[in-house]
């Protein structure tokens, strides 16, 4: 009797540790999250919005917000793997500076999930991919070619908000014929650029890399293509609410993120 009073003592304990173990690393990762955040917050001063372009903007617009909070759901793939799981993704994006940080989570067979956050901050990035969001299995930091993707990917995540590829921004534009351009920002010596296509009203539809992407890469990364679908007006400002982004090498897309926004919240306008 007394050994199995000892034995449920002991199972009780480890219980007890793991629980007490998960939930800190849960809200670790949230405070990284929220950290990463704040610097974005920080260093997106408020838009210079010109004259012209607040003619061009609908009646009712009061400046643009110098951040953005966007949340999607949708269906993720993860890497190597073929079947997509449902994930739910909620990031910011500076309006200013080409500043950005993103989290999702994604179920696991089981009760068990994994949540991946990035998040890309003055030059620099940092990607961690967790088990129920206190395990790590994946983490990458001080990465120059990571560093140089990664500003690419401001750009490619970037076409959920328009308004951050305005030219009084961070992206200068360079045209390249009635329904295509060149879109370049430049951030801590790096310069990155991607191919964008606009439809007749003048949406941006799709992004394009100019270069194949590795396919070998341990991480999905910026992806090379991204689609952008079903316009909405909120708040006198027009965005997509329809994404979809693609590895993309020797001619063919690998969808891997599919998701249709839920929210969007503005952060302080000029």
């Amino acid at each position: 009797m007394k050994a199995l009073k000892f034995l449920f003592l002991a199972l009780l304990i480890i219980i007890v540790a793991i629980a007490s173990f998960l939930s800190w690393g849960i809200w670790r990762t949230g405070c990284d999250i929220a950290a990463l955040e704040d610097q974005v917050r920080e260093r997106a001063s408020a838009p210079r919005v010109t004259p012209d372009q607040m003619a061009a903007l609908p009646d009712g617009t009061d400046g643009l917000p110098a951040f953005v909070r966007i949340k999607a759901a949708g269906d993720f793939r993860r890497l190597l793997t073929e079947n997509f799981q449902p994930t739910s993704a909620e990031q910011i994006i500076s309006t200013r500076s080409p500043d950005f940080v993103f989290h999702a989570t994604t179920p696991i067979p089981g009760p068990i999930w994994a949540a991946a956050y990035d998040g890309y901050v003055a030059g620099r990035m940092e990607m961690r991919a967790k088990l129920v969001s206190a395990i790590t299995l994946l983490h990458f930091t001080n990465d120059a070619q990571l560093d140089r993707l990664s500003l690419r990917r401001w750009l490619l995540e970037a076409s959920s908000w328009p308004p951050a590829l305005l030219p009084d921004g961070p992206v200068i534009w360079q045209a390249i014929d009635d329904s295509t351009a060149r879109a370049l920002v430049s951030d801590h010596g790096i310069t990155e650029n991607m191919i964008a296509r606009f439809d007749a009203s003048g949406a941006l539809i799709e992004m394009s890399a100019e270069e194949d992407g590795d396919l070998t890469t341990p991480y999905h990364g910026p992806g090379e293509h991204v689609e952008s679908d079903d316009y909405r007006l909120r708040e006198g400002v027009r965005h997509p609410t329809e994404l979809t982004i693609s590895r993309a090498a020797a001619g063919k897309h690998h969808p891997f993120w599919r998701a249709k926004v839920t929210e969007i919240e503005f952060g302080p306008r000029e």
